[in-house]
């Protein structure tokens, strides 16, 4: 999740996500994997974990880059 949340998140020195400086796309979250348009139901429960994870970490590394 850390890896994903890094390289999904915006670095002014690239002006994108590194993983969309990379591969010219945006990165998908690591739940779902299925192609834009495909659409699969998912736990509601995984999901709010996962965007509840997700924020923490984001807001931890933010915390670590302004220190």
């Amino acid at each position: 999740m850390v890896e994903f949340t890094y390289n999904n998140n915006y670095q002014a020195t690239v002006g994108m996500a590194p993983y969309e400086a990379l591969y010219g796309k945006r990165c998908r979250t690591p739940v779902c994997w299925e192609e834009v348009g495909d659409k699969k139901l998912i736990g509601l429960k995984l999901v709010q974990i996962t965007i509840e994870k997700a924020k923490i970490i984001k807001d931890r590394m933010k915390k670590a880059h302004d220190n």
